[in-house]
């Protein structure tokens, strides 16, 4: 998980010497790792000889609010719709341009990660280390990114940077215009971004009426969403067939639990859910933190839950909130302690970043399926 702890104050030289090396490689790791998380998706484009893997996310790019009145998700797709228009309907264009505009969101969500994760080397290099480390080959971290390509919670990530910034320059209304941008952009924002502005403004004893001021506009645009955000034309003809794989997403019901998971499934995702929220109420607890307002902000997130059937997906968007949670507060004051660790919690925290490929959207860790069904069940 993100919230990461001291190691033993007899390993810092290793702890540093890896440290160094993987700082001073980050960006470099992270373009790999991102190319770990989108190989499959490569591999199954150069055997298709097209881009229909991509199929499910082009419908989105083409959601704006002039073809389509107030529709939730049209924010980007509104801005742009003079470069998605210019491409003249070649559709390999359009895959082309939003894997290209998806890379570009990734490269720079790495560099504000490097930036922050820089400025805390010298006095949390603990934190620094398994933080970066996590990233680069967790499950939940880059490679779900690129697994996932071309999803709006990408451009979120960079709008909660902003709105953390603006709060932090003691703007939070102004932050709270932007977690309202990044609601019109994708309704998630609004269960796993949200609730960190909140945690960090109730640390910092904001007065109460400057915290429900600022969270006006995302409550308003989260309404709107939830009255006028579907859409009623068949997205099929509108758009055409190739480029409506994804319309089933502005036309369903508000509770849409998943059904299709088995036993193994809930434990992989107990497992990757259960880490991130004990860390992080362990570093809330280590600092006389109130804990119901942390567990809040985790079941905030966990309400996704309940929301869509991307289970895994909201796991990765669980260490996202977590994550984001626990550097800025680390960032706000210097003074928050990181616990230190026990054998077993290191050990668990080892598992969770294991380099097992992408976490999965609907299904768990998709890489692992694969290699087993494609390679040691062949053996077999």
């Amino acid at each position: 998980m993100a919230t990461v702890y001291s190691l033993p104050d007899s390993s810092p030289k290793p702890l540093n010497s890896y440290l160094s090396a993987i700082s001073s490689n980050f960006i470099i790791l992270s373009v790999f790792s991102y190319f770990i998380g989108i190989l499959y998706a490569v591999k199954v484009s150069l055997n298709n000889g097209d881009f229909s893997y991509f199929s499910y996310k082009i419908t989105q790019f083409h959601i704006n609010y002039m073809d389509f009145g107030f529709a939730r998700r049209g924010a980007i797709g509104t801005v742009l719709h003079p470069l998605i228009d210019g491409f003249s309907g070649n559709i390999d264009y359009e895959y082309l341009f939003i894997i290209s505009f998806d890379f570009a969101l990734f490269i720079a969500v790495v560099w504000v990660a490097h930036r922050v994760l820089s400025a805390m080397e010298s006095d949390r290099p603990s934190f620094s280390f398994w933080t970066r480390l996590a990233l680069l080959i967790a499950p939940a971290g880059f490679m779900q990114f690129s697994y996932d390509v071309a999803r709006y919670d990408h451009a979120n990530y960079l709008i909660l940077f902003l709105a953390l910034w603006l709060a932090a320059w003691g703007r939070p209304y102004w932050a709270g215009v932007a977690m309202a941008a990044g609601v019109l952009v994708h309704e998630a924002m609004f269960f796993y971004g949200l609730p960190v502005l909140v945690v960090l403004a109730l640390l910092r004893a904001a007065p109460r009426r400057e915290i429900a001021l600022s969270l006006v506009p995302a409550v308003a645009a989260m309404a709107l969403i939830a009255l006028f955000g579907n859409i009623d034309a068949d997205l099929a003809v509108v758009l055409g067939p190739d480029r409506a794989g994804g319309a089933e997403a502005w036309q369903r019901v508000v509770l849409e639990p998943a059904s299709h998971l088995g036993f193994s499934d809930y434990a992989l995702l107990a497992f990757y859910v259960g880490v991130p929220c004990y860390f992080l109420l362990r570093f809330a607890r280590a600092n006389g933190f109130s804990l119901p307002v942390f567990a809040g902000q985790l079941l905030f997130v966990c309400a996704l839950f309940l929301l869509g059937v991307d289970y895994f997906r909201w796991a990765h968007l669980l260490f996202v909130s977590a994550v984001t949670t626990t550097a800025a507060i680390l960032i706000a004051n210097r003074k928050a302690a990181l616990p230190a660790t026990g054998g077993f919690e290191r050990l668990v925290l080892a598992l969770y970043v294991l380099p097992l490929g992408p976490i999965g959207v609907r299904e768990p860790l998709p890489y692992v399926e694969r290699i087993w069904n494609e390679v040691v069940m062949r053996l077999l």
